[in-house]
């Protein structure tokens, strides 16, 4: 609607009926999942949330110093508070081992682009959702792991955080950690399924039983 239209800012900010407008088409594309989590505010105050979203989407996308895009999504007439909310802990736990790091000698770039995909074809995969389930734990675990398995194989191969969720033995939706579901992986015999052998449920990622999934196990050499 604003693609092709200049001074986008300025145009939002003194446009109350095109925000207005915007924004229903906003409530369409996005259906609320769960207002569990959301504070209970007049639809006026909502659309005066999603302007200040609005504004801070164009006002990054414009400038030419940024290296990514951003774009409106579910939570653009969330406030920072409500976002807070489906954030769940993330278990950090001391290591004591005495063994050091042996250095192999190489040399470390000071960057290393993972998005770039002639250098590592299927290192990023596409964007998951893990809806309003704490699991950022089992999000970002399963996240190197694809990097470490496009890396070996030369191939993308999008990985389930709901096997972590469901069968790590952590907090599920309330939080775990990397240690913990690296631990599990190594129960599993380093076995972790893909994405679209173990799903998350259709109706928005929770934790569940356990699954024994039909598909084909990916294995780690580690």
């Amino acid at each position: 609607m604003l693609s092709n239209v200049k001074n986008k800012e300025e145009i939002i900010e003194n446009n109350p009926a095109l925000v207005h407008h915007i924004y229903g088409y906003f409530q369409q594309a996005y259906p609320r999942e769960d207002s569990s989590r959301m504070i209970d505010f007049k639809k006026s105050q909502r659309i005066e949330i999603f302007k200040s979203n609005l504004r801070y989407v164009i006002r990054h996308n414009e400038d030419p110093s940024t290296t990514f895009k951003l774009k409106v999504n579910k939570f653009s007439d969330w406030t920072d508070e409500e976002r807070d909310r489906i954030r769940s802990k993330l278990y950090i736990e001391s290591l004591n081992h005495d063994q050091p790091i042996e250095s192999r000698g190489d040399t470390v770039p000071p960057e290393y682009d993972w998005t770039n995909q002639t250098r590592v074809p299927g290192a990023v995969t596409p964007i998951k959702n893990q809806h309003h389930c704490g699991s950022c734990y089992a999000f970002g675990f399963v996240g190197a792991l694809e990097k470490t398995y496009a890396e070996i194989y030369k191939e993308s191969g999008p990985l389930s955080p709901q096997q972590i969720i469901d069968c790590s033995g952590q907090g599920g939706c309330d939080g775990g950690s990397f240690i913990a579901s690296f631990s599990y992986l190594t129960r599993n015999q380093y076995k972790l399924n893909l994405e679209k052998d173990y799903p998350q449920p259709p109706d928005a990622a929770q934790k569940q039983k356990c699954q024994k999934s039909d598909g084909n196990n990916i294995h780690f050499n580690i």
